[in-house]
């Protein structure tokens, strides 16, 4: 009897101490800014590329490539898990889901259209720029915005050697 006494002790200590708490870090709430279309620089793997980022909704975007010369007939629209890939006339569609992207467009449509879940720390900077951090499928990000506007400014994710500054927004 009194080694059970102990140990409903003991069980209702460690209860009330918080042993039972979820300690996992808690989710910041993030709002995707209003634009039309953005210009990306891009640094993917050691690789530098510019692309047009076009936003039809928020379950369809469009990438352009602009920059290497060889990348430009490429255009990728990502719709629903679908990411239909175009180069000089050729056209494929690929299943998102089944298929994991592990190109540039796919990491970034991908994380941002789940950066909200992944999300643990927000910071505000002294020049005012918002500093996301969190965890995506492709490993650790950090997304910086102006919070004024509200616009991305950086995003990377160290895990996929990806790096990618937004310029020349069209809003809407």
């Amino acid at each position: 009897m009194k080694k059970f006494c102990v140990s409903l002790v003991i069980v209702i200590v460690l209860f009330i101490s918080g042993c039972n708490k979820d300690n996992s870090p808690q989710k910041e709430n993030f709002t995707p800014p209003s634009f039309n279309s953005v210009i990306l620089d891009v640094t993917f793997k050691n690789t530098e590329m510019n692309a047009k980022l076009i936003k039809h909704s928020s379950q369809k975007y469009e990438l352009q490539m602009l920059s290497p010369e060889i990348m430009r007939p490429l255009n990728l629209i990502y719709e629903n898990d679908i990411c239909t890939v175009t180069y000089d006339g050729l056209t494929f569609e690929t299943d998102m889901k089944r298929f994991p992207q592990s190109e540039f467009g796919g990491i970034l449509i991908n994380s941002l259209k789940d950066i909200d879940g992944g999300i643990v720390s927000k910071t505000l900077a002294d020049d005012g720029t918002v500093i996301y951090k969190g965890i995506t499928d492709y490993g650790d990000f950090v997304l910086t915005c102006d919070s004024r506007t509200g616009l991305w400014n950086e995003f990377s994710v160290v895990g996929a050697e990806l790096r990618i500054l937004f310029k020349d927004y069209t809003t809407n």
